[in-house]
């Protein structure tokens, strides 16, 4: 597979991830009877762009970046390094952790529905990256 390939693979599982928290966090919201669930719930989507365009924005860059300078054939394992796949599993592993904390179906509907929204934002990133890297470069200008 070409460069764009594994960086626009990269993008989708971005977004799956960001769609099922997404979808998690909206059912938390929608099911709550609190009047300021839906202030959060603008909030929470207002910060996980935030993080997604500003942060999230940066390990896109790199990774993309890094995908695009290996050399062809590659292989999964030259893909991702460690440290992207530590910050995966600490991801994961945060998930996991909110399940058992003492916290409100709101709070952790705020929550899955900013990292959904980051994810969701970084999976586009990620799409164009892969669109850039495709396309031909341009000779003009």
């Amino acid at each position: 597979m070409r460069h764009c390939h594994w960086i626009f693979i990269s993008g989708c599982i971005w977004l799956g991830a960001g769609v099922s928290l997404f979808m998690k966090g909206f059912a938390l919201m929608t099911a709550s009877t609190a009047a300021w669930a839906q202030f959060f719930m603008i909030g929470a989507l207002a910060l996980g762009f935030l993080k997604g365009r500003f942060v999230l924005a940066k390990t896109v860059k790199k990774t993309s970046d890094r995908i695009a300078n290996l050399s062809l054939p590659l292989r999964f394992s030259q893909i991702y390094t460690k440290a992207y796949w530590a910050l995966i599993g600490s991801m994961m592993g945060i998930g996991v952790v909110f399940r058992f904390l003492p916290i409100s179906h709101e709070i952790r509907g705020c929550v899955d529905i900013a990292i959904g929204s980051a994810l969701i934002q970084g999976a586009f990133l990620y799409f164009l990256s892969a669109w850039r890297s495709h396309s031909p470069k341009s000779t003009y200008l």
